[in-house]
């Protein structure tokens, strides 16, 4: 019988475990990334004049 490596294509626990830890990492990352997020749709004309000016002082730095 041949060893189990960690590392295969096996689609018993230890796979699925592997693989859900790599997706939960992976929506961690994309929920990091949507929380700095600013959606300028629903933004009055003023808000979106003041953020756009602060976008381009905070990139000049």
């Amino acid at each position: 019988m041949a060893a189990k490596c960690l590392n295969c294509l096996y689609f018993g626990k230890v796979y699925f475990l592997h693989l859900m830890e790599a997706v939960f990492e992976e929506y961690a990352a994309f929920e990091n990334k949507v929380k700095r997020s600013v959606y300028i749709d629903n933004l009055s004309p003023l808000a979106k004049d003041l953020l756009s000016k602060l976008h381009l002082i905070s990139s000049e730095m």
